[in-house]
């Protein structure tokens, strides 16, 4: 397992993974304009990017996940919480926040609660 910033030979991958979830709205042109405007990890397992986390930090403040994605076929391994564990280790003085529907997940890696979100789309 590695974790490592995003490059351009990974927007095919980072695209499969969306498509996984459903998202239509991720386009590879979509993904190769949002790998230059916003920070993309991925996690890779045998040489094969199996999950990512996109994010915006002002690097003082806050880190807010705007997606944090495992592919279908490797979930339940624990490479969800090795990318927030990156996170946290790159950027250890900033609080982490995100919108989640998932939200005993989070839980379990000691997240709270602070309220609704809104979105204006």
């Amino acid at each position: 397992m590695f974790i490592r910033n995003a490059i351009d030979t990974d927007i095919q991958s980072i695209y499969e993974i969306a498509q996984q979830e459903g998202w239509k709205t991720f386009s590879i042109e979509k993904i190769q304009q949002l790998l230059m405007t916003s920070r993309i990890i991925v996690i890779e397992v045998d040489n094969e990017v199996v999950g990512y986390t996109r994010f915006l930090t002002d690097e003082t403040v806050t880190l807010y996940i705007t997606e944090l994605v495992v592919s279908k076929t490797h979930r339940k391994k624990g490479y969800a919480k090795e990318l927030i564990n990156y996170l946290l280790a790159q950027y250890p003085s900033v609080r982490i926040e995100l919108l989640s529907e998932n939200n005993s997940f989070y839980e379990k890696l000691h997240f709270r609660n602070i309220g609704t979100g809104y979105r204006l789309s």
